[in-house]
């Protein structure tokens, strides 16, 4: 799998997450630097968050924690851009 096909796997797997709004905050900032990133052609910056999102999605909520949710419409805009913008398919991009 190339460096591109694994962004836009974690990118498509983010969309289909439940978490609470403070871990989609946590997201949502990981998408900014995933944004600054891809503006400076840094494809290791990327890559490293594409790690960071992968144990964001890994992490077990704790009990009393607050109740999990898809993500709000500001984190699919940004997945949707950044799909759009790394030249992934409009049809298969997050679009939840």
């Amino acid at each position: 799998m190339s460096a591109r096909d694994e962004i836009l796997s974690m990118l498509n797997q983010v969309s289909d997450l439940r978490l609470s709004a403070e871990r989609w905050q946590k997201v949502t900032a990981l998408l900014h630097r995933m944004e600054s990133a891809r503006a400076a052609n840094d494809l290791d910056g990327m890559l490293a968050v594409v790690v960071e999102l992968e144990m964001a999605a890994r992490r077990i909520p704790t009990i009393g924690s607050e109740p999990a949710g898809p993500p709000p419409p500001p984190v699919r805009d940004r997945l949707n851009q950044l799909v759009h913008a790394l030249g992934g398919d409009q049809g298969s991009g997050p679009s939840r």
